[in-house]
């Protein structure tokens, strides 16, 4: 039944993001060449989903909620802040997606010392 529902989520949001679905996880992608618009983008991104799932009598786990933010070695600011009444993203340097550690610089580091230690 959740997975019915989801879908409209990404119904909501595509036009101001591409979202991803996979089972109970998902993400959404934002692009912007310009640091404020992309905060405006995540924010108003967040209010539409806070909004969707209050709508839907269902609950975002503001804890298991994070902001992640592709850069490049010359651009590595994140001024970003996504909040939605008192309540904020936390922002990651690195994260699990679909089993793979991603970081903001698309680099793998991460992702093999995880995996070297899950093969000790």
């Amino acid at each position: 039944m959740f997975l019915i529902c989801i879908n409209d989520l990404s119904k909501n949001v595509s036009d101001r993001s591409i979202p991803i679905l996979f089972a109970d996880d998902t993400s959404f992608i934002l692009t912007s060449y310009d640091a404020s618009e992309l905060s405006c983008k995540a924010n108003e991104v967040f209010n539409i989903i806070n909004k969707w799932f209050h709508s839907n009598s269902l609950m975002l786990k503001y804890n298991k909620t994070y902001f992640l933010q592709f850069q490049t070695k010359r651009n590595n600011q994140n001024n970003t802040e996504i909040s939605y009444i008192n309540k904020s993203i936390g922002i990651v340097k690195s994260m699990k997606f679909l089993g793979l550690t991603v970081d903001t610089t698309l680099n793998w580091k991460n992702h093999i010392s995880d995996i070297k230690i899950r093969l000790k």
